[in-house]
């Protein structure tokens, strides 16, 4: 069983914003450590309070928030920021 990752639309345009080097480091981090390993939650850290049930991982000075979906074997990305604001409502 493998596991995949998938954009929502607003953290897709989040994304899109960054510059190029930092959209080709997210997407490698995700090939390497969601799709190619067993058990990709090992490289997450669960979130609390008003992200309670979500997932981070941490790239480089980014930082994507993610809800993970076990049954379908899916990483959704919900947000995608630099780590001083990813946070701020």
């Amino acid at each position: 069983m493998r596991w995949d990752y998938k954009f929502h639309e607003l953290a897709l345009k989040e994304l899109r914003r960054l510059d190029q080097p930092v959209q080709r480091q997210i997407f490698k981090y995700l090939d390497k450590h969601v799709c190619q390993s067993p058990n990709p939650l090992a490289y997450a850290k669960p979130l609390l309070g008003r992200y309670f049930g979500l997932v981070r991982f941490r790239v480089g000075a980014y930082r994507l928030i993610c809800r993970p979906l076990e049954r379908e074997l899916l990483i959704m990305v919900t947000e995608v920021g630099n780590r001083r604001d990813i946070y701020e409502e």
